[in-house]
C-alpha cells in the first residue's frame, strides 16, 4: 500500500486530497482509507510529502521545499546539503547532492549538524550560487556539549567551546564553578535554542596552573568529540567476557595455542592486537606467521561494545595517552 500511495503522489502534479488518492487506488473500505491516512501522516512526518493548509498532499520533490543537513560557518551563516537518490527510467541508481547557501538571517536558529527543511524558492540565487531559507528544524542530535561555565546573576550556564554551537543557551540545573571546563548532556528544550543541562564530567578550571596533564589532554579530546567513556551496557558486556579461551571457542578454528607466538611491541605500547611467530621448516625455509586478534569474536555485531566502537570509530592517541575504541 505504501508504494501505491507514493506512486499516486509522484504522478500528481498538484496537491491532491486523500479522497482523490483513495479514488485513484479504488479504495472504498473504511479500514483501507484509515490505512492510507496513516501512510500519508508517516510520509508527512518524514518530509517525503508536504501537507497543504487545506489538507491536500503533494510529493516534496514537486514543491520548493527540500530536506537536508545544515553546516554552520563561524560567522553565523552556513549551508544546507540536500542529498536525493532515486532510480531513473533505465533502472540506474542516481545520487544527487545540492548545496544551498544560508545567510545569517535565514538560519532560523539552526546549529551545525541539524536536519532542516529549506525553501529553495524563497531567495534569489546570486552569481551561480544557490541560496535558500531554513523554514523548519526537523531534528537535532546532540549527545553532549563541551564548554565553560559562566554565571548570570544566581544562575549558571555553559558556553559551548565549538563556535558552531554557540547559538544555543544551556542553563545548568545545579550550581557550578565559573570558569570550570565541563561536559554537559542536554535534558530539556523549551525552544529550539534554549536547553537545560546536567554536568556529566569536569576537566578542572581553565585558569588552574596546577591542572592535571591528563585533564588537559582529555579536555582537548572531548572538544573534538572524542570520549574515553563507555556505556554501562558495554562495561557489563566486558564483565561477561571470559578471560580465557573456552573449548567452544576452538570449534571451527585451527588451534595454534601450542605455538610460540610473540608480540614485538615495547613496554609503552598502548594496545596489543597482533603478534608474530617463526618456525624453521625441514627444508631450511622459515614459516612466518602473522596473527591478528579476532576482535569480532568477542564484539558481536549490534552488541553494546560494537555500538560504542562504531561511535568512536578508532582508538585515539594523544600525547602519550590512548583513548581506546574498546575497553
Amino acid at each position: 500500500m505504501d508504494k501505491k500511495v507514493l506512486e499516486v503522489l509522484k504522478k500528481t502534479k498538484k496537491p491532491i486530497s486523500i479522497e482523490r488518492i483513495c479514488e485513484k487506488l479504488e479504495i472504498t473500505a473504511d479500514k483501507d482509507i484509515a490505512e492510507v491516512r496513516k501512510i500519508l501522516d508517516d510520509y508527512v512526518k518524514s518530509y517525503l510529502v508536504i501537507k497543504t493548509p487545506n489538507n491536500n498532499y503533494i510529493s516534496i520533490g514537486k514543491t520548493s521545499f527540500r530536506k537536508g543537513r545544515y553546516y554552520a560557518n563561524r560567522n553565523g551563516s552556513g549551508k544546507v546539503v540536500v542529498v536525493t537518490d532515486y532510480v531513473d527510467g533505465g533502472g540506474k541508481h542516481v545520487v544527487n547532492k545540492d548545496e544551498y547557501v544560508i545567510d545569517r538571517d535565514d538560519t532560523l536558529g539552526a546549529i551545525d549538524g541539524d536536519e532542516v527543511l529549506v525553501d529553495i524558492a524563497s531567495k534569489k540565487d546570486r552569481k551561480g550560487v544557490k541560496t535558500a531559507q531554513i523554514t523548519d528544524i526537523i531534528g537535532r542530535d546532540l549527545q553532549y556539549i563541551a564548554g565553560e561555565v559562566y554565571r548570570l546573576g544566581s544562575s549558571f550556564f555553559v558556553k559551548p567551546i565549538d563556535k558552531k554551537k554557540q547559538g544555543i543557551t544551556i542553563a545548568l540545573k545545579d550550581e557550578a564553578i565559573e570558569g570550570q571546563r565541563v561536559a554537559v548532556v542536554l535534558d530539556e528544550s523549551s525552544s529550539n535554542n534554549f536547553y537545560t543541562g546536567t554536568i556529566i564530567r569536569t576537566f578542572g578550571h581553565k585558569d588552574d596552573p596546577a591542572q592535571d596533564k591528563d585533564d588537559d589532554i582529555l579536555w582537548e579530546a572531548f572538544k573534538c568529540g572524542i570520549s574515553d567513556k563507555f556505556s554501562d551496557d558495554s562495561l557489563e558486556q566486558v564483565k561477561r567476557t571470559p578471560m580465557k579461551v573456552l573449548d567452544s571457542d576452538r570449534i571451527g578454528r585451527h588451534d595454534l595455542t601450542d605455538w610460540e607466538i610473540f608480540t614485538i611491541d615495547g613496554e609503552d605500547t598502548k594496545d596489543i592486537d597482533d603478534a608474530l611467530s617463526c618456525k624453521v621448516l625441514e627444508n631450511g625455509n622459515y614459516l612466518i606467521g602473522v596473527h591478528i586478534a579476532d576482535v569480532s569474536h568477542y564484539v558481536p555485531a549490534g552488541s553494546p561494545l560494537d555500538k560504542d566502537a562504531f561511535i568512536k570509530g578508532t582508538s585515539a592517541y594523544l600525547g602519550g595517552k590512548v583513548i581506546p575504541m574498546l575497553p
